[in-house]
């Protein structure tokens, strides 16, 4: 599953189901900020969906201590 977010750490486009060594890309048209590996079935499992935010400080947004 990867995970696509822009400059403000919102979700803007999620690719599930990879295939191992597939040279097909993949992803938003416009450019990102980050790109997020994780596990298949997290998306399922954590509910994530276009939109929501994620909160790290390279998004000037870390998590409350």
């Amino acid at each position: 599953v990867l995970v696509f977010t822009g400059r403000d750490g919102k979700i803007a486009f999620l690719h599930e189901h990879m295939v191992p060594h597939s040279e097909q890309s993949v992803g938003p048209s416009k450019p990102m900020l980050a790109v997020v590996e994780l596990q298949d079935g997290t998306i399922g499992r954590l509910g994530l969906k276009v939109g929501d935010q994620l909160r790290h400080a390279v998004f000037g947004n870390p998590p409350a201590p």
